[in-house]
């Protein structure tokens, strides 16, 4: 329950932080209350993909052995990161037109693969999925997380270092790559 209701309290600081960002004009975005109104959109992101984690752990812990045989609950899963997945890139659709859509220049489709804060969530749950997939102890598991997340905070220096247009294809240097081209990258 409190993992639906955070999810409910950043849905609702989600359009906030939206709003806040395109309606308001300049000339208001100033000032202590802004100022702290903006650190704390921040943490929208934050606790959405912390939401999924802990709701896939959840999930993990109940439906690990449904997973593992292949049954319907994981078909529901991976749907609804699907689902997620398609409006994550739609959002970015560089254009709605046929024609433009032939027209656009490189730079155009590389706002179209950025990462965002969904396509973090897709692609590390299906990371987390596969290797719930491969290994069956649950405790185990929870420890080789950890050291996957530990190893990534200690590389995310290295890897904003690198620049992964120059070894891989752009679909997957944007999972990587960092701010500006994504927003919220594999490597944060």
């Amino acid at each position: 329950m409190f993992i639906d209701v955070l999810r409910g309290l950043a849905v609702l600081w989600m359009v906030e932080t939206h709003v806040v960002d395109v309606v308001l004009m300049k000339s208001f975005k100033s000032g202590w209350f802004y100022i702290l109104l903006n650190i704390s959109s921040g943490f929208v992101a934050v606790a959405f993909l912390f939401c999924a984690g802990a709701g896939f752990w959840i999930a993990a812990t109940r439906k690990a052995e449904d997973y593992r045989r292949f049954a319907p609950p994981l078909w529901q899963y991976l749907r609804r990161l699907g689902l997620i997945l398609l409006i994550a890139y739609w959002l970015h659709f560089p254009t709605m037109s046929f024609q433009r859509l032939f027209q656009l220049k490189w730079e155009n489709w590389l706002s179209f693969f950025q990462i965002d804060i969904l396509q973090t969530i897709v692609y590390s749950s299906l990371f987390a999925l596969i290797l719930l997939l491969i290994v069956k102890n649950l405790n185990v598991l929870r420890w080789i997380y950890g050291l996957i997340a530990l190893a990534v905070m200690l590389a995310t220096p290295f890897i904003w270092n690198l620049d992964p247009f120059s070894f891989l294809h752009p679909f997957f240097a944007c999972w990587i790559a960092r701010v500006p081209i994504s927003k919220f990258p594999l490597f944060p």
